[in-house]
């Protein structure tokens, strides 16, 4: 069923050059979950802790500097309440985020497998050391992708 349904939507992509189409469905699906990791993970909740941990930082370093140890020792105890609370305002939308990843991941990666299973996707040039003249895979060609794509995506969401 999932199998029908990815070739009806990729099979314009698969028609193109292997490298070009790994590159597509690569950037398809960094962006699908970089969208879906800033959707999940740009909580409100978040960003108050982080400004409650800014404040606190700037007290608990105002109270080092006077060296008043029973304000370094209330500030440092504030600091870990608001950690414990950032950290678990994290853990459900990264869940959530993963969970969603591994489906997209899951439905995509055993259809790419059966398509361009054994196909040498990209021979490296012979000059660079160590993986001159070695040939890549479809899985090496797409996290090489995934990478660069998710990196400047990373940059440009602000992520």
């Amino acid at each position: 069923m999932f199998e029908s349904m990815i070739n009806t939507v990729f099979s314009p992509i698969t028609a193109l050059n292997p490298l070009i189409a790994i590159f597509i469905i690569s950037t398809i699906l960094t962006v699908a979950i970089s969208l879906v990791n800033k959707k999940m993970m740009g909580s409100s909740k978040a960003d108050e802790v982080k400004e409650k941990m800014k404040k606190i930082r700037a007290d608990l370093l105002e109270a080092q500097k006077s060296n008043d140890k029973q304000k370094v020792d209330d500030q440092m105890k504030k600091m870990m309440g608001i950690n414990s609370e950032y950290l678990q305002s994290m853990i459900k939308p990264l869940g959530v985020s993963l969970i969603i990843s591994m489906l997209l991941i899951i439905t995509i990666f055993p259809w790419m497998r059966a398509v361009y299973n054994g196909k040498v996707i990209l021979t490296m040039p012979e000059f660079m050391p160590l993986i001159g003249g070695a040939g890549l895979t479809w899985i090496w060609w797409y996290i090489i992708c995934s990478l660069v794509v998710g990196l400047l995506l990373r940059k440009i969401l602000g992520i």
